[in-house]
């Protein structure tokens, strides 16, 4: 007799086509057991659900259970994918996630490297903040000053565009191993542009990376493609490209700007994503 297909209990799931940009969307929702508290729901909104969303949904389950010892309330996660059962749709995703070039601008500086065009954030972007987040406010009980945003890699790009452009529209950013070369030179002018305006709300952002992101794990010393990975990390030190933006960042001297780096030791840029996911919901708390 075959196994029965597992389903994720408390959670629900609908494809949605976004009047910004015409695409259509996979969104996810992980509804807490427990009732909402009077104000509503925390919400975490987190990009590539495809691949990490029941982790998330998971890890939130677990530390809520434990809110005493992890500070977790319950709280709603929506994860943003694509109809698609493959763990990513990778040309859907690195155009939604990356700014496009200033008009008149260049363009950005590593887009050659890529099959697939560039450029799509803002309207993203725009449905998240003028569709998505109506939409789910209108179906569940949520705390409006109280969510957050959630991305990896391109996603973690993404996330800081996001900071940089509407730091108004959640309270919580956590940017996991962005990829801010590759946001080059866009993301520069707008962070320039969000440090020169300070008129932003209490904003707070996490920004993690893993200790082999920027050098070789020993197992991949002895690969064939070792001395081409090696040069790849040194090119984009993703590590001080992090550590830098938080110190430009935390150099402002803004009361109502937090911002924070976590190096995971042990980690590199994809099995880091369970532990920033575990810091994340915890920082997103106010615990961590």
């Amino acid at each position: 007799m075959p196994f029965d297909q597992v389903s994720l209990p408390g959670t629900q799931m609908r494809d949605v086509v976004a009047g910004s940009n015409g695409q259509a969307y996979r969104i996810f929702v992980a509804v807490p057991k427990s009732e909402p508290p009077p104000d509503g729901y925390p919400v975490l909104y987190m990009l590539d659900a495809n691949s990490s969303f029941a982790t998330m949904a998971q890890t939130m389950a677990v530390l809520s259970i434990w809110r005493d010892g992890t500070g977790v309330q319950p709280t709603l996660i929506v994860g943003i994918g694509y109809p698609t059962d493959d763990a990513f749709d990778a040309a859907r995703r690195g155009f939604d996630y990356t700014p496009a070039p200033e008009p008149g601008g260049p363009e950005l500086v590593h887009a050659h490297r890529l099959s697939y065009p560039m450029g799509g954030a803002e309207p993203f972007l725009a449905f998240i903040t003028a569709e998505l987040k109506p939409l789910i406010e209108s179906e569940y009980h949520v705390d409006r000053g109280r969510q957050a945003l959630f991305g990896h890699s391109f996603g973690g790009l993404f996330t800081l565009y996001a900071l940089f452009t509407r730091p108004n529209e959640f309270r919580s950013y956590v940017a996991a191993s962005p990829s801010l070369a590759w946001g080059q030179p866009v993301i520069t002018t707008l962070e320039e542009r969000f440090a020169a305006a300070a008129d932003h709300g209490h904003v707070r952002l996490l920004v993690t990376a893993g200790e082999f992101e920027q050098k070789l794990n020993p197992w991949e010393r002895d690969l064939p493609r070792a001395a081409e990975t090696e040069a790849y990390y040194r090119e984009f030190r993703m590590i001080d490209r992090a550590r830098a933006l938080i110190e430009r960042l935390n150099a402002l001297r803004r009361p109502q700007l937090e911002a924070r780096l976590r190096v995971f030791e042990g980690e590199g840029h994809m099995s880091l994503v369970p532990t920033a996911a575990s810091h994340s919901l915890r920082f997103v708390a106010g615990t961590l």
